[in-house]
């Protein structure tokens, strides 16, 4: 019988196994030789040898990009009328984009506006976390959200701790502002709104279509 070669996740713990290719390995756990044809090792090793280079590149790009992204929005920053360039001879178009992100305080939303909240906010959908507790099968939880969790024996205060919940509103601004100008009872508590400026950045190929 084979014996398992099951990996416990410590990478430390891996030893090579020579093959027919010079300073090629595999790599196993201790004990346990690599059954494996030749050209299966030699297939594997050519994979594995362009994944690896593939994946390298890509983590260098990844780094390199961040660092162009930077230089590339402090320049737009500072030149508020440019909102991006194009080169037909290197058939790129990139475009810098500003997106207005707005962040709200549901609430100290519902307390600014009381009774009137309803008009203005649209809630969405609520998003829930749970973590699993010590000896609960994750089915065994999901069945339990539609009843009482506390027949699983959780506690009211284990629960809160267990659970995250997030509820996503839609505020129609323009009503909002009508009703804040319109009655001077309803006024947005510190903190209700939150807003800041998401740069997204674009490279698509040249088109000749959207010149002036």
């Amino acid at each position: 019988m084979r014996k398992d070669s099951t990996f416990t996740g410590n990478k430390e713990r891996l030893v090579s196994f020579p093959t027919s290719i010079s300073k090629v390995y595999l790599k196993g756990v201790p004990g346990v030789w690599p059954t494996i044809p030749s050209d299966v090792v030699d297939l594997l090793y050519h994979r594995a040898k362009e994944y690896a280079s593939c994946d390298f590149q890509v983590k260098n790009l990844q780094q390199r990009l961040l660092s162009l992204r930077k230089e590339i929005l402090r320049i737009v920053k500072d030149y508020k009328e440019v909102l991006g360039i194009g080169s037909a001879k290197d058939n790129f178009d990139l475009l810098v984009i500003p997106r207005r992100k707005v962040i709200w305080n549901r609430d100290l939303l519902k307390e600014s506006l009381g009774v009137a909240y309803s008009g203005v906010v649209a809630e969405k959908e609520i998003r829930l976390r749970i973590s699993i507790p010590v000896g609960l099968k994750a089915e065994e939880l999901i069945e339990a959200i539609n009843e009482a969790l506390t027949k699983l024996g959780i506690s009211r205060e284990e629960l809160e701790q267990l659970m995250i919940s997030k509820i996503d509103i839609d505020v129609d601004e323009k009503r909002l502002e009508e009703l804040i100008r319109r009655s001077q009872r309803f006024k947005l508590r510190a903190g209700t709104k939150k807003e800041r400026i998401v740069w997204a950045i674009k490279a698509e190929p040249f088109n000749f279509k959207k010149r002036i």
